[in-house]
């Protein structure tokens, strides 16, 4: 066998190896591109971890209407841009209802239908996303 036919096969070889290998890498390559809902569950987060900063050191630091004010604006910005943003899968629905969740939280149980049909939803939304792939 001549060196030129040696690599020529082993060329040959390399190349359906790779074929082979093809298929496995593609489903890891679109396992890694971003959700389509990246923004809405981002802000949707930033949002509750503002919500729970805001109730949390406006007591503990008996801050100001104006302090309030100004914490909220941000808030409210969040809240507009989620509000804005449709969801294309489980996870962004459920970033969608934790932010709600939070939101609408009393500290007296609902007694109201609707508000005990919300909750209830809302609890089916931010539990079925943990269990249904994005």
């Amino acid at each position: 066998m001549t060196k030129t036919q040696s690599n020529t096969r082993r060329g040959m070889f390399v190349g359906v190896a790779a074929l082979a290998a093809l298929p496995l890498a593609m489903p890891a390559a679109a396992a890694a591109l971003p959700s389509p809902d990246a923004d809405l569950i981002r802000d949707a987060d930033r949002a509750v971890s503002l919500k729970h900063e805001i109730n949390a050191r406006a007591i503990a630091e008996n801050w100001s209407d104006e302090t309030i004010g100004i914490w909220c604006d941000e808030l409210n910005v969040l809240l507009g841009a989620v509000s804005e943003m449709p969801a294309f899968s489980a996870a962004g629905l459920s970033a969608k209802a934790r932010l709600l969740s939070v939101e609408t939280a009393r500290s007296e149980p609902p007694t109201d239908q609707a508000d005990i049909l919300l909750a209830s939803l809302l609890r089916d939304l931010i539990g079925a996303a943990a269990q249904v792939p994005a």
